[in-house]
């Protein structure tokens, strides 16, 4: 059934218009002439507002950060129907409900293909979604009829699909992908904005100082948090992101060491469980607006207080408010201190990652150290004094692998988890996302330097 419906998705996607791949290698210079033009266009749709829907002019959420999105815009869905249609595929194929060979060149255009037009049908569905939430919630600046609902859902497709296309574009014809530039753009974005507020915002750095006195420059110095914490955010993801674990193996001809990167599944288990978490906020949400019955709270009441324990938490850019809330305020239906309900936030994402890193790496075979050791038997690559036995290698990687898996899933959920405490531009969800993506983008650029220009490229990055 599933292969069918894989086979169907693939045929459909070579009726639809097709991103070519170029004709020839392009240079450094055109790469970069087409990520940067890619980029224009992407903030143009970024900053337009959706006819029909009232303007959203607010700080970047998780959910944004993560769909690389802008409520209210253009851009409402972002690479939310690409991720998803991505994560549906990869986990049908590595669970063996799909057979397909990741390997074969031909497996590999079938994947692009299902996946573009599987992204192109949830972005239909996700803009049906998302105007209704507008309807429902008061965002629309015209009565919503029919027409005008049917309006702001073609806006929203159109505006998904066309983020679909620059996706290929930019993998095709720029630096890195697209997705990887959408996200780090948008946190860069939302960096630039938060920087902006804490200055010259209502209760910034110009504004307390102006105040004066003692109060004044105490407000002033505490306002300096998210400086700090998203300058101490960037040094421990990029510190993480460049610590290798060297394992040792034997290579015909040669004694090379496998490396094992810290972060050993990336920012992928941070971005499950905050997505994860996202919809546990709006669980909560609803479940905590129920009517209250005569005789108080009901089951609903309190289970949505419970999960709202759960859910994240961030300090935005008021942090003497921020601070106030921390010490004083108390959750909703329970009435537990919102202290408590930080520390519980953290602590549920930070295990949340965990599951899903090892979930990750028993899902994907390229990861997992059966199918790893698998592909480096056949290369006849053994560990080092002793003979390349597959069972030998899989355990030795076993002994590598899970606690890198472990270590490294805690290490980008706590990460994420207290920048967001603290208030880090861009959300610590996002600021991982983004220094992963700039360390691949800078290891593409040097490399096309390399072949292009290269005294510009051993100039720039040594060797």
């Amino acid at each position: 059934m599933l292969t069918a419906v894989f086979e169907l998705l693939y045929n459909v996607s070579r009726k639809l218009p097709q991103v070519e791949q170029p004709k020839r290698i392009l240079s450094s210079k055109e790469k970069l002439m087409w990520t940067v033009a890619i980029l224009l266009v992407y903030f143009l749709l970024y900053n337009v507002t959706a006819l029909g829907v009232k303007e959203s002019v607010g700080l970047a959420d998780v959910f944004q950060v993560l769909t690389a999105s802008r409520q209210g815009s253009l851009l409402a869905l972002g690479i939310g129907p690409i991720v998803m249609a991505g994560i549906f595929i990869q986990l049908f194929s590595g669970g063996g409900l799909l057979n397909l060979d990741p390997h074969n060149p031909e497996t590999q255009k079938k994947i692009l293909g299902a996946q573009a037009t599987l992204a192109i049908v949830i972005a239909v569905l996700e803009a049906v979604i998302f105007t209704l939430g507008y309807a429902n919630n008061g965002q629309f600046a015209l009565t919503p009829t029919m027409p005008v609902i049917l309006f702001v859902v073609l806006q929203l497709a159109l505006g998904a699909i066309a983020v679909i296309y620059m996706d290929q574009i930019v993998t095709k014809y720029g630096i890195g992908s697209g997705i990887g530039l959408f996200i780090a753009a948008g946190v860069s974005y939302g960096i630039i904005l938060g920087v902006g507020y804490t200055l010259f915002g209502d209760a910034g750095i110009v504004s307390a100082v102006a105040d004066g006195g003692i109060e004044g420059l105490s407000n002033a110095f505490i306002q300096f948090l998210p400086f700090i914490s998203t300058a101490i955010v960037f040094w421990f993801v990029v510190y993480g992101e460049s610590a290798k674990v060297k394992m040792p193996l034997s290579i015909p001809g040669a004694h090379k060491p496998l490396e094992l990167p810290f972060f050993y599944v990336s920012n992928l288990p941070v971005i499950f469980a905050a997505a994860l978490l996202i919809n546990v906020l709006l669980i909560s949400q609803s479940l905590i607006s129920t009517p209250l019955t005569e005789s108080g709270p009901s089951w609903q009441h309190y289970l949505g207080g419970i999960l709202f324990m759960m859910t994240p938490v961030y300090a935005g850019f008021n942090i003497p408010q921020y601070i106030n809330d921390m010490a004083n305020g108390v959750t909703p239906i329970l009435g537990l201190p919102q202290w408590l309900h930080a520390i519980t936030y953290v602590i549920t994402l930070t295990l949340l990652s965990v599951y899903f890193g090892k979930f990750w790496v028993e899902m994907s075979p390229q990861q997992n150290p059966k199918e790893l050791a698998e592909i480096l038997s056949q290369q006849n690559i053994a560990i080092r004094g002793h003979r390349s036995d597959k069972r030998f290698i899989e355990k030795k990687l076993e002994q590598y692998i899970w606690p890198l898996t472990v270590a490294g899933s805690l290490g980008v959920g706590l990460l994420a988890g207290v920048a967001n405490l603290m208030g880090a531009y861009g959300t610590g969800t996002g600021i991982l996302l983004t220094v992963g993506i700039l360390f691949r983008m800078v290891e593409e650029l040097k490399q096309t330097l390399s072949v292009h220009y290269p005294n510009i490229a051993k100039l720039l990055f040594g060797g």
